[in-house]
């Protein structure tokens, strides 16, 4: 069961979880869902940093942002900060102001393990 907060929430801190979370309320300070996904509603206001497994947003949010798999940033989205992912969609109309790093890591793991095994087979 996803988490819910709504416009009249505020949380200042840090949250942490493995369940996916929805926010149309306000963050403050920095959130870390691994293995989850956070959705910035449309009211969703965060400053903060964010981790987590998938990031879509719909709100404003001022902060890096650093999604394992994948960082969409809706419409309606704003995001002031830097974005690190393996993959990345920005609509039509979102706003962004920071650089993206769009970086396949395991495709980057795979070359470096198959370059290894012909090293060591050539080594032989």
């Amino acid at each position: 069961m996803a988490g819910h907060l709504t416009i009249s929430h505020t949380i200042r801190g840090e949250i942490s979880g493995r369940e996916d979370l929805y926010v149309d309320g306000e963050i403050e300070g920095k959130v870390l869902l691994e293995d989850a996904k956070i959705v910035i509603g449309p009211n969703g206001r965060v400053s903060a940093d964010v981790e987590a497994r998938e990031i879509l947003v719909l709100g404003k949010v001022k902060g890096n942002l650093h999604g394992r798999d994948s960082v969409t940033i809706g419409r309606t989205g704003h995001v002031i900060g830097d974005v690190v992912t393996r993959y990345i969609s920005v609509e039509d109309g979102a706003q962004v102001q920071g650089s993206l790093d769009v970086t396949r890591t395991e495709d980057t793991r795979v070359t470096a393990i198959s370059e290894n095994k012909a090293k060591a087979h050539y080594a032989d």
